[in-house]
């Protein structure tokens, strides 16, 4: 039999679905078995999976319950359990090869079966997995399954360190990390050179603000937006209403997480932790800081030219404030509404004013003489101008505290409020 198979090269039993030769009949008909009738004899006694062949139970049983890694990367001494896998991986993190390309979007993959997941799930739209739960759609099993574990089980089961925080995923958990607590910032916008942590971030970036792009758009009143992050927001808070995020202070709902974290940065704990480097004024938030610096022409390293209203002449600091004013004034554009009252405004944040105002009753500028309350900062300065301003106000004021001995206490609060 060995000088047959060996050195004679005799293979005379042959696979009646192709060509392929084999030396013994009992090898033959395991090829038919595993290869073209698929079926699975061998099974494992642990959880009941089964296979085509030995070789891949063993293999199972030592990956999977056994946890056996006995192939170890040179380089940065990472575990695997299948010599296959710690190639890929050497070859994609250590080499940087993508040897396998999609013939139809030129991406490049680290192996073949990559490719083969990526046609399959982009270009012919595959999606062979269901969720028992909602019946979404996926092209992976290994997507299925993370699905369930994140929105219907809200397993939790990568834990911070650091923080405590809990994550669903490995890669959130590492993304975690180099974000909040090592602070990488690895990718470089090209155009104005901002950094950002993540690659997504700096893409969503480069098309939003320098390329103008809105590539995701809202059924309902036809907005245009820049990611779908950004998309499904805009959703819930405008036609949903749905605001399951509460302040613990002052019990106000919002949208998302970050936007309840600002107010409580800004509001309640009143931190300014953005400052010019030409006045060393500080900002609650990058985008005052940036509005300052345009305004104010002391302050800014680069001048901005002004940008110019067609229809009123009204000059703008920047093209978003543009845009606003015409929705708002000349279009007359109000596509955000109260679901209180559903009254309609022009923008989110004379909704957001008209809700404090009129429905909340917040008022947090008090009057430090009289003690009246007012919503606006500005209503505070017209009633200050209005009634305690006046010379006879004034003269009448210092003449009572001069009876206390506490006139020099009214005039330093006057000129407080003269200088704001």
């Amino acid at each position: 039999m060995h000088k047959r198979s060996v050195h004679l090269n005799i293979r005379e039993f042959t696979c009646k679905f192709g060509s392929q030769k084999f030396v013994r009949k009992c090898v033959m008909i395991d090829h038919v078995e595993r290869v073209h009738e698929k079926l699975k004899n061998y099974h494992c006694a642990i959880c009941d999976s089964k296979f085509t062949a030995p070789s891949s139970l063993a293999e199972h049983k030592n990956v999977v319950h056994l946890n056996i890694k006995k192939f170890t990367c040179k380089i940065c001494s990472a575990n695997f359990s299948r010599k296959a896998a710690m190639v890929i991986h050497f070859e994609s993190v250590h080499e940087k090869l993508k040897k396998y390309h999609c013939a139809i979007c030129g991406g490049s993959f680290i192996s073949q079966q990559t490719l083969n997941l990526h046609e399959s799930a982009v270009h012919l739209q595959i999606k062979k997995f269901n969720c028992e739960v909602c019946s979404k759609s996926f092209s992976q099993k290994a997507e299925m399954l993370r699905h369930v574990e994140n929105v219907h089980e809200k397993l939790r089961k990568y834990h911070c360190l650091i923080c405590k925080g809990n994550f669903n995923t490995q890669g959130s958990l590492t993304n975690h990390k180099k974000v909040v607590h090592l602070n990488i910032k690895q990718f470089s916008c090209q155009v104005c050179f901002q950094e950002f942590s993540q690659k997504v971030n700096m893409t969503n970036h480069f098309e939003s603000v320098h390329q103008k792009l809105r590539k995701y758009h809202c059924t309902i009143c036809k907005g245009d937006y820049s990611t779908q992050g950004t998309l499904n927001l805009h959703k819930r808070a405008v036609h949903q209403h749905l605001k399951k995020f509460s302040c613990d202070v002052c019990t106000l709902k919002f949208t998302c997480n970050s936007e309840m974290v600002r107010h409580i940065t800004r509001v309640h704990e009143k931190l300014k932790r953005y400052q010019c480097s030409m006045c060393d004024r500080c900002f609650d938030s990058r985008s005052n800081l940036r509005r300052h610096v345009e305004r104010k022409r002391s302050c800014a390293k680069v001048v901005k030219p002004s940008i110019i209203c067609d229809h009123c002449q009204k000059v703008f600091s920047n093209v978003s404030n543009l845009k606003t004013h015409i929705e708002n004034v000349h279009q007359e554009i109000k596509k955000y509404q109260c679901i209180v009252c559903h009254g309609n405004f022009g923008s989110r944040q004379n909704l957001k004013r008209h809700d404090q105002a009129v429905h909340l009753k917040l008022k947090s500028n008090s009057c430090e003489i009289c003690e009246m309350k007012f919503f606006l900062r500005s209503n505070l300065k017209r009633h200050m101008a209005s009634v305690h301003l006046k010379p006879e106000t004034i003269l009448m004021w210092i003449v009572s505290y001069k009876i206390q001995n506490k006139h020099l206490q009214l005039l330093q609060r006057l000129d407080n409020y003269q200088n704001q």
